[in-house]
């Protein structure tokens, strides 16, 4: 996570003052049916949403390379009872 934040921020990053911190925070959470991971970085508010996009699709592409890693996503299965004659 920390290697795509970092990828996708590298050339915005370059043009901050050297004041503002260039190193991303990532939090995990455990949840009941997954883990939730937050990146923190600072970034330019006008491109935010661009660069949040950028980094979900680094990660995803990180994570297909991995054969052990799989996402779930939360579903609903209906099963309706067969009617009996």
């Amino acid at each position: 996570m920390k290697n795509a934040v970092s990828k996708i921020m590298k050339s915005f990053w370059e043009k901050f003052p050297r004041k503002i911190p260039q190193q991303p925070h990532i939090r995990l959470r455990c949840k009941d049916s997954g883990i939730d991971v937050t990146a923190r970085y600072y970034t330019i508010a006008t491109n935010r949403n661009a660069i949040a996009t950028d980094i979900i699709r680094e990660n995803l592409t990180q994570i297909k390379k991995s054969e052990d890693v799989e996402i779930a996503y939360p579903h609903t299965q209906v099963l309706l009872p067969e009617k009996t004659k």
